[in-house]
């Protein structure tokens, strides 16, 4: 998560009044890494095991959920690269 994603949800909220949630999938300790090795393993980690990438994002989808102002029918999930 940095703040390219942030600005995105901040944009959906402000252009169609939509609530905009970043999720991040990697971890608080994970928010700055400028280290290419760090994030090509980091990647490789969530792209090679399904469980834990899909229970990453099943556990932002569900934290939105528990937002009194979201309604639970109507999420969409907008999704940036884990790759190199």
């Amino acid at each position: 998560m940095n703040e390219y994603e942030v600005i995105r949800a901040t944009m959906i909220n402000e252009e169609f009044g939509w609530i905009g949630f970043v999720a991040d999938l990697y971890g608080e300790y994970m928010h700055d890494v400028q280290d290419f090795d760090v994030k090509v393993e980091q990647a490789t980690k969530y792209r090679s095991n399904p469980e834990l990438f899909n229970g990453r994002v099943q556990a932002a989808i569900d934290t939105l959920k528990e937002n009194p102002n979201v309604d639970s029918s109507k999420i969409a999930i907008i999704g940036y690269c884990l790759g190199k």
